[in-house]
């Protein structure tokens, strides 16, 4: 059945013995177990797998004629001798000797009986590599049939066609198939193509065993084509331009005087009109040409013109220079002759590029055509960039909260942070997700804003504080059930300093200032005893400080008996 494999530079692909015990009788004795032996013809392609760039030369040899031997048998019992005639044979690379130029890829040649192939790379001037290829044509399964097929061109009645162009493959009982490039012959001999539509040709092949198969292939004939003429129906050119087909009319003349026009036709060196060729633009169909002259006239005058196909550009950037689309437009004196040409952007110069104010921009732009420099102005529109909000920031500012109780959204600061740099502090607007503490420690919040269209989300934390007896605190209890017996049976609300919070009933500042009030009265006080101690029949003296010392605790005593502050109406701001 077919295989492929890769050997060295050579690619193989063909019909392998499957079973070579059973093909020969037994193992070889010199030829190694693992050969591959084909049957048929198998396709060889040799590649440089090294370099693209040096490519390779080689040479088929038959084993035949490198050392005498014709079958597979001889080959395996003359093996050494093989290798003998392989290592002395001469390897001087004559490109004249090699079945290709050196190149990197090759059309699949076949192989029909077994071969040496010397290679090398291209730049050697010896063969270093080869490949032995073992072909048994004594081995080949019994022809079924052939097949054929023509895969050239239609043939003018009165040519020849080619066998290159025919296809024939053998069909073997096992049900592979081989290509059979050589060794066949046709019917008609000469080849010749005698009528229009189909001729019907005989594929004929005789195998080694001297069976003849026949099969036929049609190959269609067509008129045969004498000359071609044109006619050019269009307007005068001007240097550079381009011959347009559609004013092209191209005539195929054939052999039984008839004509057709055809459209399939080339222009061998190019349909562009210049002084060089003087308008002359040359035809060529089926292997016939025909020049054609175009008319010419001489630029007089040229001017450029440009829009902008890009989006608005922002102030301070660069616009896109290819998004431009300029042309040039030439004229003769005679205004009827007129044409123009796109322009590549890359061409030209644009002075400015930089967009520096919001409107209309006015762009310079500057282009080497025919007639030398010519510029146009192009308009592009500056825009100022829309700020956007790119993201916001929140803090809580305020103290510790008890637990259960609320923080003041007041001392949440959220800041926005806007596409142009700014940041700006927001006062009011946002969304809290709650102001309510509920765990003791770390409290998360999360706070909402939205400017315009935009809307964006942050979280900040709020310290939470665990309920407290008063008692724990470093408050005199004394002085808090002589001076706020209500306040201090009705409830636990009355927190320590490290809290700082406001409470129900009395504030803690307030507490702490009268408590280091009556400590320095007291202080006062002792101290005035032994002033008096010391100064001796001065009464005056005593009288009035006594009198003084009196005031002052009227007045204290005056402010913690106010009501208020057991009512709980003083609370401190937080």
């Amino acid at each position: 059945m077919a295989k492929l494999i890769q050997d060295g530079w050579c690619r193989i692909e063909g019909m392998v013995i499957p079973d070579l015990n059973e093909a020969y009788g037994g193992p070889f004795t010199s030829i190694p177990d693992n050969t591959n032996i084909y049957y048929g013809a198998p396709e060889v392609q040799i590649f440089n797998k090294y370099s693209l760039v040096n490519g390779i030369v080689y040479k088929v040899v038959p084993i035949s004629e490198l050392s005498g031997f014709t079958t597979i048998q001889m080959i395996d019992s003359g093996y050494v001798k093989l290798q003998n005639d392989i290592a002395a044979y001469n390897k001087t690379v004559d490109i004249s000797d090699a079945v290709n130029s050196a190149q990197y890829y090759y059309e699949p040649f076949v192989v029909d009986e077994s071969s040496v192939i010397f290679y090398a790379d291209s730049t050697k001037t010896k063969f270093d590599k080869f490949a032995i290829i073992y072909v048994d044509k004594y081995a080949t399964p019994s022809i079924v049939t052939v097949s054929a097929k023509y895969i050239g061109n239609p043939i003018p009645v009165g040519d020849k066609f080619s066998l290159d162009d025919i296809r024939l493959h053998v069909i073997y009982a096992d049900g592979n198939m081989a290509l059979v490039k050589e060794g066949f012959t046709v019917e008609p001999e000469d080849r010749i193509i005698t009528h229009l539509n189909s001729n019907i040709v005989k594929v004929k092949y005789v195998t080694p065993k001297n069976i003849e198969y026949v099969t036929q292939i049609a190959i269609e004939g067509v008129k045969k084509l004498v000359s071609i003429s044109a006619i050019y129906d269009g307007p005068s050119l001007s240097d550079g331009q381009e011959v347009s087909r559609k004013h092209l009319k191209v005539i195929a003349q054939y052999s039984d005087n008839t004509s057709t026009t055809v459209t399939d036709y080339v222009f061998p060196n190019g349909n562009i009109v210049s002084t060089t060729n003087n308008g002359l633009i040359t035809i060529w169909y089926r292997g016939k040409t025909f020049d054609v002259i175009i008319p010419m006239y001489k630029v007089t005058t040229s001017r450029l013109i440009a829009y902008y196909t890009g989006p608005n550009v922002e102030v301070g950037h660069d616009f896109d220079t290819s998004k431009s689309d300029i042309r040039i437009y030439y004229q003769s004196d005679d205004p009827t002759n007129t044409f123009y040409e796109k322009v590549d952007p890359s061409l030209c110069t644009f002075v400015p590029t930089t967009i520096d104010h919001e409107g209309v921009n006015q762009i310079t732009i500057q282009y080497v055509g025919k007639k030398g420099p010519v510029s146009t102005k192009m308009i592009v529109i500056g825009i100022t960039p829309e700020v956007h909000m790119n993201f916001i920031v929140a803090e809580y500012t305020g103290p510790e909260i008890v637990q259960g109780k609320s923080y003041s959204p007041e001392r949440v600061i959220v800041k926005a942070h806007f596409s142009d740099g700014t940041v700006s502090t927001v006062k009011n607007g946002f969304r809290l997700s709650s102001n309510v503490v509920n765990y003791v420690g770390l409290n998360e919040f999360k706070v909402t804003y939205k400017y315009q269209d935009d809307e964006c989300t942050t979280t900040f934390t709020v310290i939470g504080l665990a309920k407290e007896d008063t008692t724990d605190n470093n408050y005199n209890p004394i002085y808090m059930d002589n001076n706020y017996p209500e306040a201090t049976r009705r409830n636990n609300r009355y927190r320590g300093p490290a809290e700082g919070v406001k409470h129900d009933a009395i504030n803690h500042d307030i507490f702490t200032n009268i408590q280091t009030l009556y400590t320095l009265f007291s202080n006062i006080e002792q101290d005035y005893n032994k002033l008096i101690e010391s100064i001796d029949g001065n009464n005056c003296i005593k009288v009035k400080s006594l009198n003084h010392i009196q005031k002052i605790e009227d007045g204290t005593k005056s402010i913690l008996n106010d009501t208020r502050f057991s009512s709980g109406k003083y609370e401190q701001e937080v």
